[in-house]
């Protein structure tokens, strides 16, 4: 649940998304069982580093209200779960880590098959400096 809502999650699932209408993307099961997920079960080292991590932040985290995708890079909310998940994919947690994500979340905040042309959407984030 956490990988699925970080940032990385989302770029699977925008990627990998069967879009049907602009701003639209259906995810057909089939397609979830495609999903390159890491494997945060596997036996070793590195799974039980990243069990370790979600036990430890999933209580604080599942109740935390998030933005609907379009507007991703506005919610503080989400940039904590990809903090969360970063350390969960054993990657450093660092300012440049934390802003390439920034800037991720910015860039795929304007993609039209994102964004869905949505006005108010578009507003919010213009509002926020986040413009094309």
């Amino acid at each position: 649940a956490l990988f699925l809502n970080s940032s990385y999650g989302l770029l699977v699932r925008v990627g990998y998304g069967q879009t049907s209408q602009t701003g639209r993307s259906i995810v057909r099961r089939i397609g979830i069982d495609n999903h390159p997920i890491p494997d945060f079960a596997s036996p070793g080292l590195s799974g039980r580093a990243a069990r370790k991590i979600a036990r430890e932040e999933f209580d604080r985290l599942r109740n935390l209200p998030l933005e609907r995708i379009s507007l991703s890079a506005i919610d503080d909310n989400r940039a904590e779960i990809d903090r969360v998940v970063t350390l969960m994919l054993g990657l450093p947690w660092n300012m440049e880590t934390e802003n390439m994500l920034a800037d991720w979340r910015k860039l795929m905040c304007l993609q039209p098959a994102v964004n869905a042309g949505n006005k108010s959407t578009l507003e919010t984030l213009a509002r926020a400096g986040i413009a094309p």
